[in-house]
């Protein structure tokens, strides 16, 4: 059902009809029941994975710091999970509420951007993407829209993409070891004690290689979803809702979605953001939990050689054959590649949003540029009146009649011009502050950095609900 008061294609209020892609079970953003219940009860699977891990590798004398290292990600893996699903569901309700609201109208005529030409000096970002075939070749509305959601479930079910991404991935996982100064071919080929320890832990890396492929699926999911926000703009205008309740114009549930991509990327930003931070502070010398030399034997902290201006070449050198050395680098790669997907899944959608809000500006203000002119008329009159009744009171005053008895019509006119100049002058004051650039209120641009810029500098999740705090205290 329409929400009320909200606008179709031409700006009427008469509720659209639902769309049949959106209907029911028809939109799945995840079509194989198995893999969407895998991804549903992923942390269920971690919990074992984790304890399992834990036993083993505190038997096989793994120090504290190593020990965290390497049993950290469950937690953080099962909790970016746990947000994807959420995301995945959210996909169709955001697409369903757009379109009842009616700001995703059919998109004006105008030039498609033109590729960009050899030796073009400038190098930027169009301003909207190219409209797709697909979508451009039906003429009503509800049939592009149509379009456009069948085209996004098509991509989100792909097959080779994400199984592509879940290799790159499961690598990426096995890569830990040898980085973390493991041999190559752990745990089969390793120096654990105890045979048990190998037979255990070959299913166990096993089993959650196989997981972090179905990572892969999931990271290409929210790929495509932040694809398709970018493309909403190229392939249909934005009709903006001025007085919306959500004062975003209506678009705030894109701002939402946006939101829950970047929650994400936040939470799984963490651990590498926190291990970059503990290998360029921890001591190396063996004194508590929090120390370097937990992790390797003998490293060679090249960092507080430079601290103590005591570095050489030959340090440097030595220091690229440690196992820190790789260390640091893996952690550097894993936080990079999360940084990338946060640009590409939350900041770029967001934009060519924006960009998108920002064209429907010129049609906007024009209305506003119309009530300024208003406005200047009325103040205009308002001053002839204020003359011919100044020019009456003089000639009164001059012939000797009191001016109680002005001309009540003047006065009249005058209160009247008055009141319909304030009135004009409080509408334009808050039409113009109505105009919005960005989906989301400006409100909850605090969270938004909490929740992405912050985290992927260093920090944890607990700063947006301390923001969201402050913000709740100072209404």
């Amino acid at each position: 059902m329409a929400e009320e008061g909200v606008s179709g294609d031409s700006g009427s209020t008469e509720p659209r009809p639902p769309v049949r892609a959106l209907a029911g079970a028809n939109f799945q953003a995840v079509e194989s029941w198995w893999l969407r219940l895998l991804i549903r009860r992923f942390w269920w699977l971690q919990i074992p994975l984790l304890g399992l891990d834990a036993l083993v590798f505190s038997l096989s004398g793994t120090p504290g710091l190593k020990l965290v290292l390497i049993l950290s990600p469950h937690v953080f893996v099962a909790v970016a999970a746990i947000l994807s699903y959420r995301v995945f569901e959210a996909v169709p309700q955001t697409l369903s509420r757009l379109w009842a609201r009616g700001v995703i109208v059919p998109r004006a005529r105008r030039p498609e951007p033109t590729p960009r030409r050899a030796g073009d000096p400038y190098w930027g970002f169009r301003s909207v993407p190219r409209r797709r075939k697909r979508v451009a070749k039906y003429e009503e509305g509800s049939d592009q829209f149509e379009a456009f959601v069948e085209n996004l479930q098509q991509r989100l079910n792909l097959k080779l993409p994400p199984v592509a991404l879940g290799l790159v991935f499961a690598f990426l996982f096995y890569l830990f070891y040898p980085a973390a100064s493991y041999p190559w071919g752990f745990p089969v080929n390793s120096d654990l004690h105890g045979t048990w320890k190998k037979w255990v832990l070959t299913p166990d890396l096993i089993i959650q290689a196989a997981l972090v492929f179905v990572l892969g699926f999931i990271a290409w999911r929210l790929v495509v979803i932040a694809s398709e926000v970018w493309h909403l703009g190229g392939d249909f205008d934005f009709h903006l809702v001025l007085r919306h309740p959500d004062k975003s114009a209506g678009l705030a549930p894109l701002g939402d979605l946006c939101f829950s991509l970047a929650a994400v990327w936040a939470v799984v930003a963490i651990y590498p953001t926190v291990w970059m931070v503990i290998l360029l502070t921890a001591p190396v010398a063996k004194t508590g939990i929090y120390s370097l030399g937990h992790l390797f034997d003998g490293s060679n902290h090249i960092i507080d050689l430079v601290r103590q201006h005591q570095a050489q070449l030959v340090d440097v050198l030595h220091a690229a054959r440690d196992p820190l050395f790789w260390l640091s680098w893996y952690v550097i790669g894993v936080f990079a590649t999360t940084l990338a997907l946060a640009i590409g899944t939350f900041f770029l959608p967001l934009y060519f949003v924006h960009r998108a809000m920002v064209r429907q500006h010129p049609s906007l203000f024009a209305s506003l540029d119309e009530l300024g002119r208003q406005i200047d008329g009325l103040a205009l009159r308002v001053q002839e009146e204020t003359r011919t009744l100044g020019h009456e009171v003089t000639d009164r005053a001059g012939g000797g009649e009191p001016a109680a008895k002005l001309d009540t019509d003047h006065l009249h006119r005058l209160e009247d011009l008055n009141r319909r100049l304030a009135a004009a002058q409080s509408v334009y004051a808050e039409e113009s502050k109505l105009v919005p650039a960005w989906p989301f209120d400006a409100k909850v641009v605090a969270k938004l950095l909490a929740a992405t810029v912050i985290p992927l500098s260093g920090l944890t999740t607990w700063v947006p609900r301390l923001v969201n705090k402050f913000i709740a205290g100072s209404k």
